[in-house]
């Protein structure tokens, strides 16, 4: 195997190592202490989405990735690499196959918990209630 081919194996080792770290830190270390306020049924979703950011003052505070705890028909839970002001205006466009545009969502930001290094755990409602992020519509 040539050095290069060593080297993607390794990376691509690393980056699904990594999801499977975030994917318990998320399901395992942040559930919702303070009891369901979503009025839909969630359903959990594992994928990623772009984060578009607009404060509430109006201004542009940039796009992150996120990865998508969990969805329902009135919000979704992220987890993210930086924080989000709560009520942040936000468009949560999820990630298709093939870096391709999937579904979009406007909504803005309810809570924020985290740390800087450790990620945060960022809830999202809706502006209007759709299907959720992981089904068609």
């Amino acid at each position: 195997m040539s050095s290069s081919a060593q080297e993607r194996k390794s990376v691509g080792t690393f980056a699904s190592a990594g999801k499977r770290f975030l994917k318990k830190l998320v399901y395992e270390n942040y559930d919702e202490p303070t009891g369901d306020r979503r009025s839909g049924e969630r359903q959990k979703v594992v994928g990623e989405a772009v984060v578009s950011i607009t404060g509430p003052g109006g201004a542009n505070l940039g796009e992150t990735r996120a990865f998508i705890r969990d969805s329902s028909r009135s919000g979704c839970g992220l987890w993210a690499r930086v924080e989000m002001p709560v009520g942040s205006s936000v468009m949560v466009s999820v990630v298709g196959g093939e870096g391709r545009s999937g579904v979009q969502r406007l909504g803005r930001v309810r809570h924020c918990r985290g740390a800087s290094g450790s990620g945060f755990a960022i809830g999202v409602q809706f502006d209007r209630e759709s299907d959720a992020l992981g089904q068609a519509g």
